[in-house]
């Protein structure tokens, strides 16, 4: 038996529906492209979106003044991430701790600047392989 792909519609069941879920993986799974569905998951604490085919999160995809509770965020690896949806994540996800962000082509300075300033507790910060960040911007 096959298993079907996981998409954005199996997460937003969850979003709507999980309240104790506290971490989950879907490191590679193609078919998943909205993060926003992991993020209004009510008691998630670490999200792992590697490598999948996430897109920008949009400012209405929250409502006004979220902030979810992630601590850990990995979105290594995603190829349609820039600074737009940095910027968005960063503004919904203060409280985030350890973030991976590395391998992401589209981050700029700007994008780091935005984690930077928004993520007050950040604590581990990967920026590796992302090729239009430089060194002043890392400095």
């Amino acid at each position: 038996d096959e298993i079907p792909a996981v998409d954005d519609s199996v997460i937003e069941k969850y979003s709507h529906h999980s309240k104790a879920l506290k971490s989950i993986s879907l490191s590679g799974c193609e078919h998943f492209t909205q993060l926003k569905w992991c993020l209004l998951i009510p008691q998630i604490h670490s999200i792992h979106a590697d490598h999948c085919n996430l897109v920008n999160p949009q400012p209405e995809d929250m409502p006004e003044n979220f902030v979810c509770s992630v601590q850990a965020l990995n979105i290594k690896g995603n190829n349609a991430i820039d600074d737009a949806g940095i910027r968005i994540l960063a503004s919904h996800c203060k409280m985030v701790r350890k973030l991976d962000c590395s391998k992401l082509p589209r981050l700029t300075d700007q994008g780091l600047d935005s984690i930077t300033s928004s993520m007050q507790d950040i604590k581990y910060l990967s920026v590796s392989h992302c090729p239009l960040l430089t060194q002043q911007g890392v400095l």
